[in-house]
């Protein structure tokens, strides 16, 4: 066989790849309280009860992808009549059908959570375009009934809203020729004293799982699969990742009414040319 020389051996290269999404908070919009006087959704986001315009960082690498969204709303209702109607709709930018973020009903009153999750859609591709976008709030209650709100504030960012099973896919890296990666990030859970479950990565499409697993090593380097405390530091030990073949980052929390969230990821990336 011909000799190899030194000058076609493949050099590596490294790479780090940093990621900060943070979290989208509105604070509460309410400074003190207001009563809902309106017995119908207001026309126009003009005359919206609240608005808050917010822009969510994404990847400047195109190798990292958005899959998910999480967002979570508080509402706190002090009083009415003692007939629960109030409505509640937030919308992205416009008041139209596929901008339609929470479309609520309150049957109660006191503290009000709803989340949702978004993976694809007209709010999905505006909230991860990079640019400014405005959420709209808007109240009514349709009898009449006086309803008291004394807050307002909405989150949203990279994430799920699973409780349960292998969470939802919220990062995607895909590299074009084969490389080797490791992943540091941190994760919150909203509201704060939640726990972060477990997340979970795994190498391959959707068809083809090549290879899962749990987060292996926490901050002090044990091996764990459920964290302790509402916020915190993991990572993804050093995997081979083959030729265009995506590794997914899924994410899972143990209350039914918040969000877990990417604050941060760091990924570090070895390839050869």
């Amino acid at each position: 066989m011909g000799n190899k020389f030194h000058s076609e051996v493949k050099s590596p290269i490294y790479e780090m790849i940093p990621y900060q999404p943070n979290i989208m908070d509105t604070t509460d919009l309410e400074a003190a309280t207001k009563t809902i006087t309106a017995t119908a959704e207001a026309s126009g986001t003009v005359n919206a009860d609240y608005s808050k315009a917010q822009t969510m960082p994404i990847p400047t690498d195109a190798r990292l992808a958005i899959k998910s969204m999480a967002h979570r709303l508080s509402v706190t209702i002090d009083s009415d009549d003692g007939t629960h109607d109030l409505r509640c709709r937030v919308y992205v930018d416009a008041q139209a059908a596929n901008n339609l973020l929470f479309d609520l009903t309150y049957s109660t009153t006191g503290s009000q959570l709803a989340v949702a999750g978004l993976t694809s859609g007209t709010i999905f591709n505006l909230l991860t375009d990079g640019a400014a976008h405005t959420l709209y709030f808007f109240f009514w209650s349709p009898g009449n009934h006086a309803p008291v709100v004394s807050l307002v504030q909405a989150w949203y960012g990279v994430g799920g809203v699973k409780s349960s099973a292998w969470g939802t896919k919220a990062l995607t890296f895909t590299s074009t020729p084969a490389c080797e990666v490791q992943a540091r990030f941190y994760h919150v859970p909203v509201p704060a004293g939640g726990v972060i479950q477990q997340v979970h990565f795994l190498i391959g499409t959707n068809s083809q799982a090549i290879y899962t697993g749990t987060w292996g090593t926490s901050e002090v380097g044990a091996v764990t699969t459920s964290y302790p405390s509402d916020a915190g530091y993991a990572g993804m030990t050093w995997q081979m990742l083959p030729a265009a073949t995506p590794v997914s980052f899924a994410i899972f929390h143990n209350v039914a009414t918040a969000g877990a969230f990417f604050m941060g990821i760091t990924l570090f990336i070895t390839r050869w040319e």
